[in-house]
């Protein structure tokens, strides 16, 4: 009972003494006690920023899918890619990178509220990814992903591309044998396409391509041209492909 004893009065005794060093230190530090509605502010105004970079997380993940569902597929092989080349190709990497920054602030703010103690650091991480990937293909199927990607292509045209911007530069390359435009007259087999921009003409010699391949050529029709270039005023085609997946259904569907 006496080793209890010494043992609970050495306890009482760090304790007393613990308590006076901080009462101390809060005298000479003239530290005064927050109230309560500082904390409930703070605590509501991380819950609102931890939320908020969730949903541009989740904005980012939308505008991913968007980006690599929307590219070029259809016409990887024309553009000779194997597919892991063509997803590096087109892959947006700059959201991704904003997606893991806006994810770890998120992260971050809500792990700093008010009963996130309880749960493990790696859960909590977890259940932010998962919901943020969840919004993100909410948020593509509602269209916020095409809504943002136009808001983003008006109004920050210098740092930002659309994706109708990124399909043109990729499929658009007349130095590396692809030409892009919209058909403008035809003369025989020769034709005159203009580019996106409706700033250059470009006259293509078509007779390198094929008969039945040639039907697809029509005034006011989108062509993807195969070839070489001839000159910077001409471009010899040897094929041509409808860029759009939906013509491409309706070029199978007239041909039955």
């Amino acid at each position: 009972m006496s080793e209890n004893n010494k043992i609970s009065e050495n306890s009482t005794k760090k304790t007393n003494s613990l308590r006076e060093d901080v009462m101390e230190r809060i005298a000479s530090q003239k530290v005064e006690p927050r109230p309560r509605w500082y904390f409930t502010v703070k605590n509501l105004l991380l819950w609102l920023s931890g939320v908020i970079l969730l949903l541009v997380g989740a904005l980012s993940v939308s505008i991913i899918i968007f980006t690599v569902t929307g590219a070029p597929w259809e016409v990887r092989r024309v553009l000779g890619e194997s597919p892991l080349m063509h997803l590096l190709h087109i892959f947006p990497f700059l959201w991704l990178f904003a997606f893991i920054a806006f994810l770890a602030i998120s992260d971050y703010c809500i792990c700093q509220t008010k009963g996130t103690y309880k749960h493990s650091s790696f859960k909590v991480s977890m259940a932010i990814i998962l919901a943020s990937i969840i919004l993100g293909i909410i948020f593509n199927i509602c269209k916020v992903s095409s809504l943002a990607d136009n808001k983003l292509g008006k109004h920050t045209p210098k740092i930002y591309k659309t994706l109708e911007q990124r399909r043109h530069g990729i499929l658009h390359h007349p130095e590396k044998g692809r030409v892009m435009g919209v058909v403008q007259s035809i003369d025989g087999r020769t034709f005159v396409v203009m580019d996106k921009n409706k700033k250059n003409e470009l006259v293509i010699n078509g007779e390198g391509i094929p008969e039945d391949r040639y039907e697809l050529v029509e005034v006011g029709r989108k062509l993807l041209i195969i070839g070489k270039p001839h000159s910077k005023e001409v471009f010899n085609a040897l094929d041509v492909h409808y860029p759009e997946k939906k013509m491409r259904k309706v070029i199978r569907t007239n041909r039955r």
